[in-house]
């Protein structure tokens, strides 16, 4: 089987090091007849230098679409006019699955509106990524946190029967003919667990109904909750 290469493998090779890769088309220029494209595998972002006299497959990927899904085979390079110094000079490649035409554009992107409707896509931009793998490698901490600590992690319903807070601030739902909630802390049910476990915490959604005048307001959370038995100190 072949092997595939991730793009930060890419970047950590020495000059002259045969790869093969597979990722999405993030961005494309063309350049005194060379195609520079940057591709995307979800470990970073590497340049891809297509050249007519050295790769078979030229055609095909000048006239690649943004984000389209293509596998290519190249050596390593050294350039300092490269992102992060390095880039991959391309000898042959296909598109996987070519993308329809990008619909982000600059002008588009000063519209708040427009990006959450386009939520599924921009996601894939540097920053918005960047956000969500920042946010993961937080959650690894606090779980590593608590771990080291001797704590166990429960989960808790997220549809409940009671209130914790108040009953102002519940989401009402229609529970097959009955009344029940959003959750809006797990408190209850971690009381509940101590007495099983000694030390436990829940990371999960909270809810909270409550009207707010800025859209900075958030109705729906996610919460860290400790419960710990047998402590009259922190």
């Amino acid at each position: 089987m072949e092997k595939i290469n991730s793009v930060i493998e890419a970047l950590r090779s020495k000059e002259g090091v045969d790869v093969t890769l597979l990722g999405w088309v993030s961005q494309k220029a063309d350049i005194g007849g060379v195609t520079f494209l940057r591709l995307r595998d979800g470990t970073g972002y590497i340049q891809l230098a297509v050249k007519k006299d050295k790769c078979k497959d030229f055609d095909t990927l000048k006239n690649v679409t943004i984000e389209s899904a293509i596998w290519v085979k190249g050596k390593v390079k050294e350039d300092k006019r490269a992102p992060y110094g390095k880039e991959v000079m391309v000898l042959e490649g296909k598109v996987i699955a070519k993308a329809d035409k990008w619909p982000i554009t600059k002008s588009s992107i000063k519209s708040v509106s427009f990006l959450y409707d386009y939520r599924h896509l921009t996601i894939r931009g540097m920053k918005s990524s960047s956000i969500m793998k920042i946010r993961s490698e937080l959650i690894k901490l606090i779980m590593e946190f608590f771990y080291s600590k001797g704590f166990i992690y429960i989960n808790a319903p997220c549809i409940v029967q009671n209130a914790v807070e108040g009953g102002a601030t519940l989401f009402e739902l229609d529970y097959f003919g009955k009344k029940a909630y959003l959750t809006q802390s797990a408190q209850l049910y971690e009381e509940a667990a101590i007495c099983s476990f000694g030390k436990v915490f829940v990371l999960q959604p909270a809810f909270r109904a409550e009207k707010s005048k800025t859209s900075k307001h958030l109705t729906e959370f996610w919460m860290l909750e400790v419960e710990q038995a047998f402590v009259d100190y922190l």
